[in-house]
């Protein structure tokens, strides 16, 4: 450990963001900019300020109270302008806004009423759309902003231009969480334990693949039956988690089989072929900020989840249910946090190093060759390997 910084429990601890020489969080109510080599306060600033936060070529955007949003200059903590926002009744408390990402000099804010598009530079708000518990953004490609929405009825997943907030398709899917793949997501089909559908980005594009998901259980096992739930996608297999009474177990057929329905020729092979794989994490999965994949106990041991196969080990301290993300750190280790530790797993599945962490691990984020960790209780640097 390099240096630890200890933070307050109420209310809860906000997200962190980085960039190459500061941490930003917010303590108190007000946004903090520490520094990286020490953890040192550089600056403090504003009243009444509330998660999530992000920064963005020089500029922290952060949330208030009353559906308020700030843009702080990230050097020295001035204030560069504030909004509020209009289109919904006003709420008076923190903690309003879900998420705020920036993109095509959008700043994008969402909350269980909806989704705002405000001009980054400016502040001033350019549109917004009544959306409730609506779950983005999930993936940024181009101009386009993919989200989800579940309702009781049915779910489905949509497209957004930016710029603008104009839905430019919708497609109905299943309430579990996405995963990227280039420019691709894949999601459940609703009502079907056995398929999947893939989406293109850009154009709104799917199609439809089916699978015996029953079959093909790890390591020669029985296939599991059970309720299937949440879909992996690999260079080489399709995954599906299936829960049976208090087992977790991962069950995987080969991408290229199953009966392909539904959808175009050109699109199917582009998805199914072997090439290679930009971006595969998993989204909306209501686990810490920054993880890409996830671990699962299967039969074999614990199965984590990435690209291009699975790397298998075996943590004795993963409970019998465990389905807990995992963090690259680098192209060979992977850290996973297990009640309160972290542990470190190379490219073959053994164990590197183990350390223990106050509080519940929210966010890992290399930096220069070590790991800022952030957890509810403390912000901790350590240098590695």
């Amino acid at each position: 450990m390099q240096w630890a910084v200890t933070r307050s429990a109420t209310p809860a601890p906000s997200s962190v963001t980085t960039d190459s020489t500061r941490v930003y969080l917010v303590e108190g109510q007000r946004l903090q900019a520490r520094r990286l080599s020490d953890g040192k306060l550089i600056w403090q600033a504003g009243t009444g300020i509330s998660s999530p936060l992000v920064v963005e070529r020089g500029i922290v955007y952060v949330t208030g109270r009353a559906r308020e949003v700030f843009a702080f200059n990230a050097t020295d903590g001035r204030k560069l302008w504030s909004t509020v926002l209009t289109g919904v009744p006003e709420q008076s408390h923190g903690g309003w806004a879900d998420t705020l990402s920036v993109d095509h000099g959008m700043l994008l804010v969402a909350s269980t009423r909806g989704i705002w598009g405000v001009n980054a530079r400016t502040g001033q708000q350019r549109w917004f759309r009544e959306l409730l518990d609506a779950r983005g953004p999930l993936v940024q490609l181009g101009s386009i902003t993919v989200w989800q929405v579940s309702t009781p009825l049915k779910s489905f997943t949509f497209g957004l231009q930016s710029e603008t907030g104009r839905e430019v398709w919708r497609v109905q899917t299943g309430a579990t969480p996405l995963l990227q793949e280039d420019k691709y997501v894949f999601v459940t089909v609703p009502g079907s334990p056995s398929a999947y559908r893939m989406i293109d980005v850009p154009s709104g594009r799917s199609i439809r693949v089916d699978h015996n998901f029953r079959v093909g259980a790890p390591s020669g096992q029985q296939p599991a039956q059970g309720t299937p739930g949440e879909l992996f996608v690999t260079g080489m297999e399709v995954c599906v988690r299936v829960t049976n009474g208090e087992v977790d177990r991962l069950n995987c057929v080969n991408r290229q089989q199953g009966r392909r329905t539904g959808g175009e020729a050109d699109l199917l092979r582009q998805a199914l072929g072997e090439h290679p794989v930009k971006v595969r994490r998993l989204l909306n999965a209501s686990l810490p900020s920054g993880c890409v994949g996830t671990a699962v106990k299967t039969a074999v041991g614990v199965v984590l989840v990435d690209a291009p196969d699975m790397t298998k080990t075996r943590l004795s301290q993963l409970p019998s249910r465990a389905f807990a993300c995992f963090f690259p750190v680098s192209n060979t280790l992977k850290v996973v946090p297990v009640g309160g530790q972290l542990i470190a797993i190379d490219e073959k599945g053994r164990q590197v190093w183990v350390v223990n962490v106050q509080g519940r691990v929210q966010q890992v984020i290399p930096v220069d060759g070590r790991l800022l960790v952030a957890t509810s209780a403390e912000l901790r640097i350590l240098s590695w390997p």
